[in-house]
């Protein structure tokens, strides 16, 4: 899959060698209060080894953050779909399930051009009123951060950075298990052939004010479409996309890569099946979460980025790039911004 050439170069590194050395060390202090100690100890070093074979040392980097940044819980969550795509076993077994199953994909062995459906799911005039064309590749990089992240859940360790635009009902406002959900996605994707950083939005009660008439969280998914190499719209066969979507649609800048993913129904239930019931569980990290303060940090994280992407000022009539130290380089409009992965 082609990824966008001005989103690179942001990436940090940390060599094999070193992420041994860690784990050797880890061994023998033995210090199990530690978070990232409890994590990284649950990974081999023959793990290790097939992270980096291949992830790279970027791929390493991101998995010891993953480590260092989220729970026990929430670490072995995303670990396990890591595990999954480095064990030759269970890519062999992958490899049988899908020729058993007929599947066809759009991803061949090697990186080639993804088919794309833009024509089909063009940009709204609204957008032009917003700074998408403004690229920040150290924001990009922020935003694909392994893990569980302030409203939003990101798997894979690399490859491109894929948003998915999904039709969970939490959008509205019910009540959904957002980690059984995209779980299922990733899976289902993974199993065509896809691969690469998945990025979901969690529905953000935090975001429902409007920004220059556009709900805000409508605003951080277009900001997060600008900084992403695709975005995968999932949907059922035959069926239209829901509300919240058409309104991601409409923000999603027409340069970035649109893929309709259709998959079968037995493989959406779980968004299809009624769900009630009331949030009685708010975490912010601090004692005594609750649903007003859950909200405020989402607001408190997002809204910065909002501003950023509402700010007047900024040209609309060339492609922005704005690298770590504030420095500004601008490309036409039409600049050929997708280069083949690596």
């Amino acid at each position: 899959m082609r990824t966008n050439m001005l989103l690179r170069g942001t990436e940090k590194a940390l060599s094999l060698e070193s992420a041994l050395a860690q784990r050797r060390a880890i061994n023998v202090a033995n210090n199990t209060s530690d978070i990232f100690v409890r994590n990284i100890t649950t990974v081999s070093e023959e793990q290790l080894r097939a992270a980096h074979s291949l992830y790279g040392a970027s791929g390493l980097f991101r998995l010891f953050e993953l480590a260092k940044t989220n729970g026990s819980g929430d670490f072995h969550h995303f670990f396990r779909l890591i595990a999954e795509d480095i064990d030759p076993g269970q890519q062999a077994a992958r490899e049988m399930l899908l020729q058993l199953l007929g599947a066809v994909t759009d991803i061949a062995s090697q990186p080639q051009e993804l088919r794309c459906d833009n024509a089909r799911l063009p940009q709204g005039g609204d957008l032009n009123r917003f700074n998408s064309n403004v690229l920040y590749p150290s924001l990009s990089e922020m935003f694909y951060h392994p893990g569980c992240n302030p409203g939003y859940l990101v798997y894979g360790l690399g490859g491109p950075k894929i948003l998915i635009s999904h039709p969970y009902r939490g959008i509205n406002g019910q009540i959904y298990n957002l980690y059984a959900n995209s779980v299922d996605v990733v899976t289902s994707l993974t199993m065509r052939g896809y691969k690469g950083r998945f990025l979901f939005l969690d529905y953000l009660p935090g975001l429902n004010n409007p920004k220059d008439g556009v709900e805000a969280w409508v605003l951080l998914f277009s900001m997060m479409a600008a900084h992403s190499d695709a975005v995968f719209f999932i949907k059922e066969y035959d069926d239209g996309f829901s509300e919240s979507q058409h309104m991601e649609i409409a923000f999603t800048p027409d340069r970035v890569q649109k893929k309709i993913i259709e998959i079968p129904h037995l493989e959406l239930l779980w968004a299809k099946g009624p769900e009630v019931g009331t949030v009685d569980f708010h975490f912010t990290g601090k004692p005594n979460s609750s649903k007003v303060a859950f909200e405020a940090q989402e607001a408190e994280h997002a809204n910065p980025l909002i501003g950023l992407y509402s700010k007047p000022g900024f040209p609309r009539n060339a492609l922005l790039r704005v690298d770590e130290s504030g420095n500004f380089s601008s490309y036409p409009l039409d600049f050929p911004i997708y280069g083949l992965t690596p």
